[in-house]
């Protein structure tokens, strides 16, 4: 009669040991370790790189402000600027969505929207400058730009753009008001809107002679929808609001910026044409 521990080893089958499976097994994931290993450093090396990108593109944009012992971004900073071209200019043309269907089968569904319409772009000169013609005295030639950002791409839009060649001329403090060549479409307004001030005053001169150009004003206005929408009476569809970017220690002047906020808005795009020139 068969011992019962002898019945256990019945099925076992012989055990081999293939020494190059277990070696070429033991290669292939020491080589799997690696390749993990180097995408790892390379992922760390690109981050490195977009990091530093970053920075150095917010130092571009960042300015020290004695007076309030601190340092005021310019420009809008709240992307990774490693990959955002802060200079790019908005491709969203204005009616969009004219030709839209909005029935089955497109099923295209618009909704209306707050948005902003800048009326206005004011420079405020210092008061002692009104008095006395200092530093900002009367004429002034400006130029720069002045840019808004929304959330459907922020990208660049226009609203006030001349080169040092073609300024505007500012003769009195009726004139204080920028002419505006923008927004080429409408702005919306979902959590916020930026709006870029860069402005100089063209000063008389060869500039490598050592003449320089003043600066006005440069500085970033954020116009906060949360807000706007909260404080909006409820039987009110539309409310004129003004911004202001503060004058400082090394900026002469002040910016103001007039804009209607409208609730549950429609892009209105004015198109003119000019047929005759009298040419003069």
């Amino acid at each position: 009669m068969a011992d019962d521990g002898d019945g256990d080893c019945v099925n076992l089958e012989p055990f081999f040991y293939d020494e190059a499976a277990t070696v070429a097994e033991a290669a292939a994931a020491a080589e799997r370790r690696e390749r993990e290993e180097q995408e790892k450093a390379r992922e760390a090396a690109a981050n490195a790189r977009r990091w530093a990108a970053h920075n150095a593109a917010l130092a571009g944009i960042r300015e020290y402000d004695p007076a309030e012992e601190t340092y005021i971004y310019t420009r809008y900073h709240y992307a990774d600027l490693s990959e955002f071209d802060l200079d790019e200019e908005s491709r969203l043309p204005p009616m969009r969505h004219t030709a839209a269907t909005y029935a089955p089968p497109a099923r295209a569904l618009h909704f209306l929207c707050d948005m902003i319409n800048v009326l206005a772009v004011r420079i405020i000169l210092p008061s002692s400058d009104r008095s006395d013609g200092g530093g900002v005295g009367f004429p002034i030639s400006v130029y720069g730009s002045v840019i808004a950002r929304d959330q459907l791409d922020y990208k660049c839009v226009h609203l006030f753009r001349r080169c040092r060649d073609d300024p505007q001329l500012i003769t009195s403090e009726d004139e204080l008001s920028l002419i505006l060549t923008g927004p080429h479409r409408g702005l919306v307004l979902y959590d916020a809107l930026y709006i870029e001030v860069d402005l100089k005053m063209k000063v008389k001169g060869d500039q490598q002679q050592g003449c320089k150009d003043k600066r006005l004003s440069k500085g970033l206005i954020v116009l906060d929808g949360v807000l706007l929408s909260t404080n909006l009476s409820d039987h009110l569809r539309a409310a004129v609001k003004t911004a202001t970017l503060d004058r400082r220690s090394t900026m002469p002047c002040a910016v103001q910026v007039t804009y209607a906020y409208v609730t549950r808005a429609v892009e209105a795009t004015v198109s003119v044409e000019l047929l005759h020139d009298q040419g003069g």
